[in-house]
């Protein structure tokens, strides 16, 4: 079995091909490892080609080393260690959006930006697509706001980072959004989720409609509020 060993460089979004020109008799059993865990077919962007390693629409997560590993009975195990490196402009995140919760009526602020483009960032929730409307506002930057939150939109948010014509998905990042309930007068209790009642008493803010709610307890205490 003859193998060299050789760097294979892509552009984002372009296919790699890796060859493996492995020969002998009996023929070898080719078996194909990246970072040395093996690779077992069953993503669509990666096949086989012969003894060939193909990857379509090449992602940043796809960069590193791989190895094409031919055994026979014949001889021992060779092996041929590849490296896939990306040429030109790499995209990056610069900023990625973060797990955010409010309360109902609050609105809701996802930051997702991206540095090396150009690129188009779109939005999902949960897996469907988010489109600019009187509810979700995409900015041209990127970043995502959801105006009058209701708990429905609670949920995991993807920004997804798009080229060549915003067909194929290079970048993604995730984020949960939490919409809870507004606080009720039924009880008299703190709600420290919502206020730091220590300074609301101490400022004296006790009969503000938001704080006289979260900080019933303190406020009470302090006898600035009846």
């Amino acid at each position: 079995m003859l193998l060299s060993h050789t760097s294979i460089k892509v552009k984002l979004g372009a296919t790699a091909r890796l060859a493996c020109p492995a020969i002998g008799s009996p023929p070898p059993v080719i078996r194909w490892l990246k970072s040395g865990r093996e690779l077992y077919f069953n993503n669509s962007r990666i096949s086989r080609r012969s003894n060939d390693l193909i990857i379509s629409n090449v992602k940043q997560s796809d960069v590193g080393r791989y190895a094409c590993v031919a055994s026979n009975s014949a001889s021992r195990e060779k092996r041929l260690n590849l490296r896939l490196i990306l040429t030109g402009r790499i995209i990056r995140f610069r900023v990625k959006p973060q797990n955010t919760t409010v309360t109902k009526g609050r609105q809701v602020k996802l930051r997702c930006r991206i540095r090396g483009g150009p690129a188009t960032i779109s939005w999902s929730k949960d897996g469907d697509p988010i489109h600019t409307d009187n509810h979700y506002v995409v900015k041209s930057w990127g970043d995502l706001r959801i105006l009058r939150s209701q708990i429905s939109d609670s949920g995991n948010y993807s920004c997804m980072v798009s080229t060549k014509g915003n067909k194929l998905t290079t970048l993604q990042a995730s984020a949960v959004v939490k919409v809870l309930p507004k606080p009720t007068m039924e009880e008299c209790k703190d709600l420290p989720f919502y206020a730091n009642c220590r300074l609301v008493a101490a400022a004296s803010m006790c009969r503000h409609q938001h704080y006289k709610r979260y900080c019933c307890v303190t406020c009470k205490q302090k006898k600035l509020l009846s």
